[in-house]
Protein backbone atom coordinates (compact mmCIF):
# COMPACT_ATOMS: atom_id res chain seq x y z
CA UNK A 1 0.00 0.00 0.00
CA UNK A 2 1.06 3.41 -0.67
CA UNK A 3 2.11 5.27 2.54
CA UNK A 4 0.30 7.72 3.90
CA UNK A 5 1.31 11.46 4.21
CA UNK A 6 1.84 12.73 7.85
CA UNK A 7 -1.00 15.19 8.72
CA UNK A 8 -0.48 18.89 8.83
CA UNK A 9 -0.19 19.90 12.52
CA UNK A 10 -3.05 21.90 14.13
CA UNK A 11 -0.82 25.13 15.05
CA UNK A 12 0.33 25.76 11.76
CA UNK A 13 -3.72 25.98 10.25
CA UNK A 14 -5.01 25.42 6.84
CA UNK A 15 -2.45 25.30 4.61
CA UNK A 16 -3.10 28.05 1.10
CA UNK A 17 -0.72 28.51 -1.72
CA UNK A 18 -3.22 31.27 -3.40
CA UNK A 19 -1.63 34.58 -3.51
CA UNK A 20 -3.20 36.30 -0.45
CA UNK A 21 -5.05 39.96 -0.84
CA UNK A 22 -6.52 40.21 2.88
CA UNK A 23 -4.98 42.38 4.97
CA UNK A 24 -3.18 41.48 7.96
CA UNK A 25 -3.80 42.81 11.36
CA UNK A 26 -0.30 44.05 12.50
CA UNK A 27 -0.49 47.42 11.79
CA UNK A 28 3.10 47.14 9.69
CA UNK A 29 4.68 43.74 8.52
CA UNK A 30 6.88 41.64 10.30
CA UNK A 31 10.34 41.31 8.97
CA UNK A 32 11.98 38.64 8.71
CA UNK A 33 15.90 39.40 7.87
CA UNK A 34 18.01 36.63 6.04
CA UNK A 35 21.47 37.18 5.10
CA UNK A 36 21.43 36.61 1.81
CA UNK A 37 21.56 39.06 -1.11
CA UNK A 38 17.96 37.84 -3.18
CA UNK A 39 15.13 35.71 -2.35
CA UNK A 40 15.77 33.19 -5.02
CA UNK A 41 12.78 30.12 -5.27
CA UNK A 42 14.09 28.73 -8.49
CA UNK A 43 14.00 25.25 -7.99
CA UNK A 44 16.19 24.48 -11.11
CA UNK A 45 19.92 25.86 -9.67
CA UNK A 46 22.06 24.71 -6.97
CA UNK A 47 21.70 25.51 -3.39
CA UNK A 48 25.18 28.15 -4.02
CA UNK A 49 24.76 29.46 -0.42
CA UNK A 50 23.64 27.18 2.14
CA UNK A 51 22.34 30.89 3.73
CA UNK A 52 19.72 30.08 0.93
CA UNK A 53 17.81 27.48 3.42
CA UNK A 54 17.30 29.94 5.85
CA UNK A 55 14.12 31.09 3.51
CA UNK A 56 13.59 27.39 1.29
CA UNK A 57 12.63 26.01 4.95
CA UNK A 58 10.13 28.34 5.60
CA UNK A 59 9.06 28.84 2.64
CA UNK A 60 9.04 25.85 0.01
CA UNK A 61 7.03 22.29 0.71
CA UNK A 62 8.90 19.07 0.19
CA UNK A 63 7.54 16.05 -1.78
CA UNK A 64 7.55 13.91 0.94
CA UNK A 65 6.79 14.76 4.80
CA UNK A 66 8.52 13.06 7.83
CA UNK A 67 7.59 15.82 9.68
CA UNK A 68 4.62 16.09 12.06
CA UNK A 69 4.84 19.99 11.51
CA UNK A 70 4.64 19.95 7.95
CA UNK A 71 2.62 18.47 4.99
CA UNK A 72 4.00 16.96 1.47
CA UNK A 73 3.02 17.58 -1.92
CA UNK A 74 2.64 13.57 -1.85
CA UNK A 75 -0.41 12.63 0.20
CA UNK A 76 0.58 8.55 -0.52
CA UNK A 77 3.49 7.11 -1.91
CA UNK A 78 5.67 4.01 -2.25
CA UNK A 79 8.65 2.50 -3.67
CA UNK A 80 8.82 -1.02 -6.17
CA UNK A 81 10.45 -3.75 -4.29
CA UNK A 82 13.44 -3.05 -6.67
CA UNK A 83 13.59 0.50 -5.24
CA UNK A 84 13.69 2.49 -8.65
CA UNK A 85 9.78 3.06 -9.58
CA UNK A 86 8.11 5.69 -7.26
CA UNK A 87 4.16 5.79 -6.90
CA UNK A 88 2.35 9.03 -5.50
CA UNK A 89 -0.67 10.70 -5.35
CA UNK A 90 -0.78 14.38 -5.18
CA UNK A 91 -2.02 15.68 -2.41
CA UNK A 92 -5.63 17.60 -2.48
CA UNK A 93 -3.77 21.03 -0.84
CA UNK A 94 -1.10 21.14 -3.50
CA UNK A 95 -2.93 24.18 -4.95
CA UNK A 96 -1.86 26.86 -7.61
CA UNK A 97 -2.30 30.26 -6.78
CA UNK A 98 -5.48 30.19 -9.60
CA UNK A 99 -6.97 27.39 -7.59
CA UNK A 100 -5.76 24.65 -9.77
CA UNK A 101 -3.99 20.95 -8.28
CA UNK A 102 -0.47 20.16 -8.65
CA UNK A 103 -0.80 17.97 -11.77
CA UNK A 104 1.51 14.53 -11.97
CA UNK A 105 3.41 15.68 -14.85
CA UNK A 106 4.51 19.04 -13.60
CA UNK A 107 5.17 16.54 -10.29
CA UNK A 108 7.37 14.76 -12.10
CA UNK A 109 9.03 16.98 -14.80
CA UNK A 110 9.69 19.35 -12.30
CA UNK A 111 11.41 16.52 -9.60
CA UNK A 112 13.16 14.72 -12.74
CA UNK A 113 14.51 18.76 -13.91
CA UNK A 114 15.19 20.00 -10.62
CA UNK A 115 17.16 16.81 -9.70
CA UNK A 116 19.81 17.48 -12.14
CA UNK A 117 20.96 20.51 -10.39
CA UNK A 118 21.50 19.16 -6.95
CA UNK A 119 24.68 17.34 -6.08
CA UNK A 120 23.27 13.99 -5.82
CA UNK A 121 21.69 14.41 -9.73
CA UNK A 122 25.45 13.45 -10.52
CA UNK A 123 24.42 9.92 -8.86
CA UNK A 124 20.89 9.51 -9.49
CA UNK A 125 18.47 10.61 -12.06
CA UNK A 126 14.64 10.29 -13.62
CA UNK A 127 15.21 7.81 -16.90
CA UNK A 128 15.21 9.77 -19.99
CA UNK A 129 15.67 12.97 -17.69
CA UNK A 130 18.44 14.61 -20.17
CA UNK A 131 16.00 15.43 -22.21
CA UNK A 132 14.65 18.15 -20.06
CA UNK A 133 17.86 20.30 -20.36
CA UNK A 134 16.36 21.80 -24.35
CA UNK A 135 14.76 24.85 -23.60
CA UNK A 136 10.74 23.61 -24.13
CA UNK A 137 11.04 20.95 -21.57
CA UNK A 138 7.85 21.57 -20.17
CA UNK A 139 6.84 19.92 -23.91
CA UNK A 140 9.07 16.68 -23.47
CA UNK A 141 8.13 13.17 -22.67
CA UNK A 142 10.62 11.29 -20.59
CA UNK A 143 10.23 7.02 -20.07
CA UNK A 144 10.93 8.01 -16.26
CA UNK A 145 7.70 9.78 -15.58
CA UNK A 146 4.18 8.45 -16.21
CA UNK A 147 1.11 9.92 -15.50
CA UNK A 148 -1.09 6.80 -14.42
CA UNK A 149 -4.27 9.81 -13.60
CA UNK A 150 -5.46 12.79 -12.84
CA UNK A 151 -3.80 12.52 -9.46
CA UNK A 152 -0.94 9.64 -9.61
CA UNK A 153 2.02 9.37 -11.76
CA UNK A 154 5.10 7.14 -11.64
CA UNK A 155 8.89 7.89 -11.69
CA UNK A 156 11.32 5.73 -12.69
CA UNK A 157 15.64 6.64 -11.22
CA UNK A 158 18.19 5.24 -12.34
CA UNK A 159 21.69 5.92 -10.34
CA UNK A 160 25.06 4.17 -9.19
CA UNK A 161 24.59 3.53 -5.67
CA UNK A 162 23.18 1.23 -4.23
CA UNK A 163 20.49 2.65 -1.70
CA UNK A 164 18.88 4.47 -4.39
CA UNK A 165 15.37 4.56 -3.06
CA UNK A 166 16.91 5.92 0.54
CA UNK A 167 18.69 8.50 -1.26
CA UNK A 168 16.02 9.44 -3.24
CA UNK A 169 13.49 9.26 -0.14
CA UNK A 170 15.59 11.84 1.23
CA UNK A 171 15.88 14.13 -1.53
CA UNK A 172 12.29 14.43 -1.73
CA UNK A 173 11.72 14.65 1.91
CA UNK A 174 11.62 17.42 4.92
CA UNK A 175 14.81 18.99 5.29
CA UNK A 176 16.57 17.40 2.81
CA UNK A 177 19.38 20.32 2.76
CA UNK A 178 21.26 20.72 -0.55
CA UNK A 179 19.05 18.57 -2.68
CA UNK A 180 16.18 20.00 -1.93
CA UNK A 181 13.22 19.78 -4.70
CA UNK A 182 9.74 21.53 -5.29
CA UNK A 183 7.85 21.62 -8.64
CA UNK A 184 6.91 25.00 -10.76
CA UNK A 185 3.47 25.31 -12.75
CA UNK A 186 3.02 24.77 -16.00
CA UNK A 187 0.03 27.56 -18.02
CA UNK A 188 -2.71 26.01 -19.36
CA UNK A 189 -2.32 26.64 -22.61
CA UNK A 190 -0.31 23.25 -23.46
CA UNK A 191 1.99 23.73 -20.32
CA UNK A 192 4.48 25.25 -22.99
CA UNK A 193 5.50 27.54 -20.33
CA UNK A 194 6.95 27.98 -16.66
CA UNK A 195 4.42 30.26 -14.89
CA UNK A 196 5.68 32.00 -11.06
CA UNK A 197 4.43 30.13 -8.38
CA UNK A 198 5.27 28.44 -5.91
CA UNK A 199 3.35 25.71 -3.43
CA UNK A 200 4.23 27.50 -0.15
CA UNK A 201 3.59 26.59 3.33
CA UNK A 202 2.19 29.93 4.11
CA UNK A 203 0.10 31.70 1.49
CA UNK A 204 1.99 34.09 -0.48
CA UNK A 205 0.90 37.61 -0.74
CA UNK A 206 3.80 39.25 -2.67
CA UNK A 207 6.77 37.80 -4.21
CA UNK A 208 9.75 40.17 -5.59
CA UNK A 209 13.34 39.76 -6.22
CA UNK A 210 14.79 40.79 -2.64
CA UNK A 211 11.62 40.01 -0.32
CA UNK A 212 8.82 37.67 -0.26
CA UNK A 213 5.63 38.56 1.95
CA UNK A 214 3.79 35.93 3.49
CA UNK A 215 0.41 35.87 5.33
CA UNK A 216 1.50 33.97 8.74
CA UNK A 217 -1.55 32.74 11.06
CA UNK A 218 -3.31 36.45 10.53
CA UNK A 219 -0.15 38.34 9.92
CA UNK A 220 1.72 39.54 7.27
CA UNK A 221 5.42 38.41 7.48
CA UNK A 222 7.83 39.65 5.06
CA UNK A 223 11.39 36.97 4.80
CA UNK A 224 13.62 40.33 3.43
CA UNK A 225 17.22 39.47 1.92
CA UNK A 226 20.46 41.43 3.42
CA UNK A 227 18.34 43.59 6.60
CA UNK A 228 20.03 44.35 9.13
CA UNK A 229 16.42 45.38 11.29
CA UNK A 230 13.82 43.28 11.61
CA UNK A 231 11.93 41.27 13.84
CA UNK A 232 12.92 38.05 13.34
CA UNK A 233 16.15 36.51 12.80
CA UNK A 234 18.19 33.48 11.95
CA UNK A 235 21.86 34.32 13.59
CA UNK A 236 21.74 36.63 15.78
CA UNK A 237 19.97 40.45 16.12
CA UNK A 238 21.33 43.80 16.56
CA UNK A 239 23.45 43.59 19.74
CA UNK A 240 21.61 47.05 21.18
CA UNK A 241 18.33 45.45 20.53
CA UNK A 242 19.41 41.48 21.64
CA UNK A 243 17.58 41.77 25.39
CA UNK A 244 14.33 42.32 22.85
CA UNK A 245 14.44 39.35 21.44
CA UNK A 246 13.73 35.57 22.51
CA UNK A 247 15.54 32.50 21.00
CA UNK A 248 14.88 28.77 20.13
CA UNK A 249 17.62 26.86 19.42
CA UNK A 250 17.78 23.94 16.59
CA UNK A 251 16.45 20.28 18.50
CA UNK A 252 19.34 18.74 16.84
CA UNK A 253 23.08 19.61 16.80
CA UNK A 254 25.33 20.90 13.85
CA UNK A 255 29.09 19.66 13.21
CA UNK A 256 31.46 22.17 12.82
CA UNK A 257 34.27 20.11 10.50
CA UNK A 258 37.39 21.42 8.85
CA UNK A 259 38.83 20.93 6.00
CA UNK A 260 42.90 21.47 6.43
CA UNK A 261 44.74 22.33 2.94
CA UNK A 262 47.90 20.88 2.43
CA UNK A 263 48.93 22.84 0.08
CA UNK A 264 49.63 25.89 1.96
CA UNK A 265 52.56 27.40 3.83
CA UNK A 266 52.99 25.30 7.24
CA UNK A 267 50.33 22.30 6.84
CA UNK A 268 52.42 20.20 4.59
CA UNK A 269 53.00 17.70 6.79
CA UNK A 270 50.09 15.60 8.85
CA UNK A 271 51.94 17.09 12.28
CA UNK A 272 51.82 20.74 11.04
CA UNK A 273 48.04 20.07 10.41
CA UNK A 274 47.03 18.48 13.67
CA UNK A 275 49.12 21.32 15.66
CA UNK A 276 47.09 23.61 13.57
CA UNK A 277 43.52 21.35 14.74
CA UNK A 278 44.57 21.98 18.18
CA UNK A 279 45.37 25.65 18.48
CA UNK A 280 41.97 25.39 16.88
CA UNK A 281 40.20 23.39 19.50
CA UNK A 282 41.84 25.38 22.60
CA UNK A 283 40.55 28.79 20.81
CA UNK A 284 37.10 27.36 20.71
CA UNK A 285 36.90 25.39 24.11
CA UNK A 286 33.82 26.16 26.27
CA UNK A 287 35.08 28.47 28.24
CA UNK A 288 35.59 30.88 24.93
CA UNK A 289 32.66 29.74 22.59
CA UNK A 290 29.45 29.35 24.89
CA UNK A 291 27.11 26.48 23.30
CA UNK A 292 29.92 25.51 21.93
CA UNK A 293 31.70 21.81 22.51
CA UNK A 294 34.91 20.22 21.11
CA UNK A 295 34.56 17.20 19.58
CA UNK A 296 37.75 14.39 18.61
CA UNK A 297 35.44 12.04 16.44
CA UNK A 298 32.94 12.73 13.63
CA UNK A 299 31.00 10.15 14.94
CA UNK A 300 30.08 10.12 18.90
CA UNK A 301 28.67 7.84 21.32
CA UNK A 302 25.73 6.87 20.03
CA UNK A 303 25.74 7.54 16.80
CA UNK A 304 26.11 5.11 13.40
CA UNK A 305 30.04 4.79 12.59
CA UNK A 306 31.28 5.49 16.77
CA UNK A 307 33.78 2.52 17.71
CA UNK A 308 35.29 3.52 21.43
CA UNK A 309 38.34 1.58 20.41
CA UNK A 310 38.78 1.46 16.55
CA UNK A 311 40.24 4.82 15.85
CA UNK A 312 43.86 5.27 15.73
CA UNK A 313 45.82 7.94 17.52
CA UNK A 314 46.28 11.19 16.09
CA UNK A 315 49.50 12.30 14.40
CA UNK A 316 51.92 13.81 17.01
CA UNK A 317 52.07 17.93 17.05
CA UNK A 318 54.82 19.56 15.19
CA UNK A 319 57.84 20.75 17.86
CA UNK A 320 57.60 24.01 18.27
CA UNK A 321 55.04 25.04 15.89
CA UNK A 322 53.36 28.20 15.52
CA UNK A 323 50.66 29.77 13.69
CA UNK A 324 51.17 31.38 10.43
CA UNK A 325 51.06 35.51 10.64
CA UNK A 326 47.83 35.78 8.19
CA UNK A 327 45.18 32.52 8.82
CA UNK A 328 42.89 32.65 5.85
CA UNK A 329 39.97 30.50 6.26
CA UNK A 330 37.54 29.99 4.12
CA UNK A 331 33.48 29.77 5.28
CA UNK A 332 30.66 26.99 4.25
CA UNK A 333 28.58 29.34 5.51
CA UNK A 334 28.50 33.03 5.85
CA UNK A 335 29.11 34.02 9.48
CA UNK A 336 27.99 37.47 11.26
CA UNK A 337 31.35 39.21 13.11
CA UNK A 338 29.03 37.83 16.67
CA UNK A 339 29.14 34.65 15.79
CA UNK A 340 30.61 32.79 18.71
CA UNK A 341 32.74 30.83 17.01
CA UNK A 342 34.34 33.37 14.65
CA UNK A 343 34.89 35.68 18.06
CA UNK A 344 36.66 32.97 19.88
CA UNK A 345 38.96 32.36 17.19
CA UNK A 346 40.16 35.90 16.18
CA UNK A 347 40.08 36.71 20.22
CA UNK A 348 42.93 33.62 20.23
CA UNK A 349 44.63 34.98 16.68
CA UNK A 350 45.55 38.44 17.74
CA UNK A 351 46.69 36.90 21.55
CA UNK A 352 49.40 35.18 18.63
CA UNK A 353 49.13 38.29 17.06
CA UNK A 354 47.90 36.60 14.11
CA UNK A 355 45.76 38.31 11.21
CA UNK A 356 42.48 36.24 9.89
CA UNK A 357 40.74 36.77 7.34
CA UNK A 358 37.35 35.08 6.41
CA UNK A 359 36.40 34.62 2.53
CA UNK A 360 32.97 32.92 1.50
CA UNK A 361 33.88 29.12 0.37
CA UNK A 362 30.71 27.88 -0.54
CA UNK A 363 30.67 27.90 -4.81
CA UNK A 364 34.34 28.75 -5.29
CA UNK A 365 37.44 28.43 -3.81
CA UNK A 366 39.02 31.61 -2.62
CA UNK A 367 41.82 33.14 -5.38
CA UNK A 368 44.91 33.14 -2.39
CA UNK A 369 45.79 29.74 -0.94
CA UNK A 370 43.60 28.80 2.11
CA UNK A 371 45.07 27.77 5.10
CA UNK A 372 41.35 25.82 5.81
CA UNK A 373 37.71 25.52 5.14
CA UNK A 374 35.31 25.66 8.09
CA UNK A 375 31.91 24.60 7.48
CA UNK A 376 28.37 23.58 9.93
CA UNK A 377 26.93 19.97 8.74
CA UNK A 378 23.35 18.79 10.38
CA UNK A 379 23.55 16.24 11.94
CA UNK A 380 20.30 13.66 11.52
CA UNK A 381 19.51 10.83 13.02
CA UNK A 382 22.86 10.67 14.12
CA UNK A 383 24.58 11.63 10.75
CA UNK A 384 26.83 14.02 9.82
CA UNK A 385 25.61 14.78 6.18
CA UNK A 386 28.82 16.73 5.22
CA UNK A 387 29.37 13.04 4.22
CA UNK A 388 27.08 12.81 1.39
CA UNK A 389 27.90 15.89 -0.39
CA UNK A 390 31.15 17.07 -0.05
CA UNK A 391 33.07 14.61 -2.60
CA UNK A 392 30.33 16.81 -5.01
CA UNK A 393 32.15 20.16 -3.82
CA UNK A 394 33.91 21.33 -6.77
CA UNK A 395 36.38 24.03 -5.40
CA UNK A 396 37.86 21.34 -3.12
CA UNK A 397 38.62 18.86 -6.08
CA UNK A 398 42.54 19.78 -5.94
CA UNK A 399 42.54 19.24 -2.26
CA UNK A 400 41.22 15.64 -2.21
CA UNK A 401 43.96 14.27 -4.47
CA UNK A 402 46.41 15.19 -1.61
CA UNK A 403 44.48 12.77 0.33
CA UNK A 404 44.44 9.43 -1.39
CA UNK A 405 42.77 7.40 1.95
CA UNK A 406 40.30 10.20 2.70
CA UNK A 407 38.68 10.32 -1.17
CA UNK A 408 38.90 6.68 -1.08
CA UNK A 409 36.70 5.94 1.82
CA UNK A 410 34.91 8.94 0.65
CA UNK A 411 34.20 8.11 -1.90
CA UNK A 412 33.45 4.40 -1.01
CA UNK A 413 30.41 6.01 1.03
CA UNK A 414 29.44 8.49 -1.19
CA UNK A 415 28.59 6.18 -4.22
CA UNK A 416 27.49 3.07 -1.86
CA UNK A 417 24.64 4.96 0.23
CA UNK A 418 24.81 8.64 -0.27
CA UNK A 419 25.17 8.03 3.57
CA UNK A 420 21.59 8.28 3.47
CA UNK A 421 20.91 5.72 5.36
CA UNK A 422 23.83 4.72 8.11
CA UNK A 423 25.74 2.37 5.51
CA UNK A 424 27.86 -0.44 7.96
CA UNK A 425 30.01 0.93 10.70
CA UNK A 426 33.10 -0.45 8.51
CA UNK A 427 32.99 2.11 6.13
CA UNK A 428 32.46 4.96 8.26
CA UNK A 429 34.99 3.68 10.71
CA UNK A 430 37.20 4.05 7.40
CA UNK A 431 36.30 7.93 6.73
CA UNK A 432 37.05 8.31 10.58
CA UNK A 433 40.48 6.53 10.43
CA UNK A 434 41.72 7.55 6.81
CA UNK A 435 40.57 11.76 8.11
CA UNK A 436 42.29 11.14 11.42
CA UNK A 437 45.38 10.10 9.73
CA UNK A 438 46.04 12.28 7.17
CA UNK A 439 44.78 15.68 9.02
CA UNK A 440 42.19 15.96 5.73
CA UNK A 441 38.59 16.82 6.90
CA UNK A 442 38.84 16.84 10.83
CA UNK A 443 35.86 17.56 13.68
CA UNK A 444 36.11 20.22 15.55
CA UNK A 445 32.91 20.32 17.48
CA UNK A 446 29.33 20.40 17.85
CA UNK A 447 27.04 23.50 18.31
CA UNK A 448 23.09 24.17 17.97
CA UNK A 449 21.80 26.74 15.52
CA UNK A 450 19.09 29.25 16.84
CA UNK A 451 16.01 31.26 15.78
CA UNK A 452 15.35 34.91 16.76
CA UNK A 453 11.74 36.35 17.31
CA UNK A 454 10.73 39.81 18.97
CA UNK A 455 9.65 39.20 22.46
CA UNK A 456 6.45 41.90 22.07
CA UNK A 457 4.77 40.01 18.67
CA UNK A 458 2.08 37.00 18.88
CA UNK A 459 4.36 34.58 16.60
CA UNK A 460 7.55 33.54 16.79
CA UNK A 461 10.02 31.73 14.56
CA UNK A 462 10.57 28.24 15.38
CA UNK A 463 12.53 24.55 14.35
CA UNK A 464 9.94 21.92 13.79
CA UNK A 465 11.24 18.81 14.63
CA UNK A 466 12.60 17.93 11.91
CA UNK A 467 14.74 21.26 11.62
CA UNK A 468 12.53 22.91 9.21
CA UNK A 469 11.63 26.58 10.03
CA UNK A 470 7.88 27.68 10.27
CA UNK A 471 6.22 30.19 12.58
CA UNK A 472 3.67 29.38 15.49
CA UNK A 473 1.39 31.64 17.97
CA UNK A 474 3.57 32.59 20.98
CA UNK A 475 2.26 31.19 23.66
CA UNK A 476 0.57 33.01 26.51
CA UNK A 477 1.56 33.10 29.91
Amino acid sequence: MLQRAIPLAIFLGSLSVQLSSNAAPNARPFVYCVPTEDVDLDPFKPLGAPTRLLYLRLITRSFVSTDASEPGLFSRWQFDSKGRVLTADIAKDAVWKNGRRLTPREAGHSLAKALRSKPLGQRVHVLGSEALDAPDWTTKSIPGVRVLSEERLEIEFEGVIDNLSGAVREALSTNSRPNRLWPVRFDEDGGQKVIPDVLSKFPIADLQRNSVALDVLEHRVVVQAGCERGDFFSYMPPLDEENLFSSQAQKSSQALYAVVNPEAQGLKTSSERQSLLNWIRASLSERHAPGFSLSQRHFLKGEPGFDAHGHSREPAVAAGWKPPRKLVVGLGTPWPERFPVRVALEAAARKEAVSVEWVPFYDRAPKEIFHLRLAGTNVKQGRSLWIQDIMDFKPLAEVWRKFPATQSALLKSRDRSAATVPVENATLLAIETATREEVSVVPVGRYRNSLFSRKSLPIELVFTPENEITFKRRSQK
